[in-house]
Order: structure tokens, then sequence, then C-alpha cells
């Protein structure tokens, strides 16, 4: 298996240790290559907010040295000290570069509630790497979880190519030694595929049954390929609804720290009509989030 190269851009510097934390702790990194990454933000729109508070400026940049007591969470893992990249200027532009012209595997971002007038001069930096970014991403949200716990992420399936494509590659990132692994479908329901004149002529507890069915299948191929990777597959789950809705709801409901989804590649018009699952589960979900690409 080769050598994972694991981008981690920090940003806030009383968030970065969080995020460093748990990179650590979900990512397998015996065997990974970690690089950390600050972008000194010099657009127009940063360079007016701070000029509207200065003293704000000048507290973060003072807070930065946090960032030198970072390499503290790679020795007690064990793990070679990572490099240390510093860009100015636009923060997503610039990670999205380094990333892609250092041909790494997995970018880090942490995600943190700004206010409205700051998203409405920054904007979201996660949000335009998860959309962006050509390899995967790892979103880091501010919840509470337990480091001596065995990692037992959620991991949502559909069948598609991009969710087999995540279940053949997600060793990549996880130890599984110290994994179990949950698997989430969730089926449409009854009445978006039937409207109530059609009901008179479809068979609609044969059409029940066959999806349920379908469902399982769907959530037994992915525990096969999980399990031939070598990952002990525990809960498997089907429901029914929304699934940008059941899916964040499950996480909440089951208090996963991790949930990971396989990225659909959707092309603009239907991003902009309907919205892909995986971007609302992105935008709307308080834990954090591993989203694995097919290139």
């Amino acid at each position: 298996m080769k050598k994972p190269k694991i981008l981690i851009a920090v940003d806030e510097p009383e968030f970065a240790q969080e995020m460093v934390k748990k990179t650590l702790y979900f990512i397998n990194n015996k065997h990974a290559e970690f690089v950390l990454m600050n972008v000194l933000e010099t657009t127009s729109a940063e360079i007016e907010y701070f000029k509207q508070e200065p003293e704000k400026f000048i507290g973060y940049e003072a807070k930065k040295n946090v960032f030198n007591s970072l390499n503290k969470f790679f020795d007690e893992k064990n793990v070679k000290q990572p490099n240390f990249i510093y860009r100015e200027g636009n923060a997503a532009d610039n990670i999205l570069k380094v990333a892609q012209d250092s041909d790494f595997n997995l970018i880090v971002v942490g995600s943190h509630n700004k206010n409205k007038l700051e998203r409405y001069l920054i904007g979201s930096t996660s949000y335009k790497i998860f959309k962006q970014a050509k390899t995967s991403v790892l979103c880091i949200k501010k919840s509470e979880i337990n480091y001596k716990q065995k990692l037992k992420p959620l991991i949502a399936v559909d069948g598609s190519d991009y969710s087999n494509h995540m279940c053949q590659n997600i060793n990549l990132f996880f130890d599984q030694s110290n994994t179990e692994i949950n698997l989430l479908h969730v089926s449409r329901p009854i009445e978006e595929i039937f409207t109530p004149q059609m009901h008179i002529y479809a068979n609609i507890p044969g059409v029940q049954e066959e999806a349920r069915q379908s469902a399982y299948a769907i959530l037994n191929d992915s525990a096969v390929i999980l399990q031939k990777k070598g990952f002990n597959v525990g809960a498997k789950h089907h429901l029914t609804g929304n699934p940008a809705v059941i899916i964040s709801e499950e996480v909440e409901n089951l208090n996963i720290s991790l949930l990971v989804l396989g990225l659909h590649g959707k092309n603009i018009v239907q991003n902009f009509l309907a919205g892909s699952v995986s971007t609302k589960v992105f935008e709307h979900s308080a834990h954090s989030i591993l989203v694995i690409k097919k290139a």
C-alpha cells in the first residue's frame, strides 16, 4: 500500500491543536506523511475586514505561536514531525494549489462557525476546498469525541461507482486493527417515485419489498468489499427518507464521531438545482466528515 500524503491546513490558532489531535485519531498515522500549512489571508475582503477591526488582526497573528506547539501531538504518536508550509494570499486557492502540485491524497481543513459578517467578507475556505479539490477532504468540526474508544465511523453507501470506490480505497486512511465500520443506506420514500394517481396501477407492496431487498444488497456488497480490505463491519442500517436529512440525523442519534461519504460527480447545473447529498451533509452536520473523491 502506498504511503498517503496528508496536508493539514491550520487556520484559527485556537482550533489548530484540536484539528491535529483529531486528524491523528481518525487517520492511520503509522505509514502516513503529514505536512502542516497556514495561509495569511491577503484578499481584498480580508484586508477590509481587518481594517475595520485591526485589533483582531494583531491578536490573531500573535496567537500563531500556538502552531509551534503542534509537533507535540506527532511526538505522542511516534509520528515523524511534519514540515510546515507558509503562504500568503487566498487561503483556498493556495491550499488547492499545494495539494495538486505535490500530489497529496488528503486535505484536512477545519470548519468553525463564523458570524454573518465574516462569512460575507471572507467566505468559507473549507467549503471551497470541499467543492473544488480533486483529492479527498477531511473536514474537522468542533464536536466532542472519546479518544480512548476504537474508531467507529459511519459510512453512507448507495451502490454507485463513487460509493464502491470509497469502500475500495478507505484502507488508505484507516487502521484496520483499530476501526469498526458501521454502514448506512438511505432509500428514497415510495411517494417520491409514485404519485398517488400511480398507486392504482402499481404494486406498491411489491415495489417496497424490492426496494428493501435492493438496500440490503447494497449494504451487504459494501460490507464484503470492506471485509476483504481487512475491516470489521458492525451494524448495517437501512432507513427511508431524504438522504441528507437522514444521514445527518443518524450521525447524531448514533453519536458518531466521523461520517464518511463518497462524492458524486454531479455537474454544476444539477448541484445548483438539487444539491448533492454530500454537499448538504457537509454544510449542516455538526460532526467531522471525510469525503473520499473518485478522480
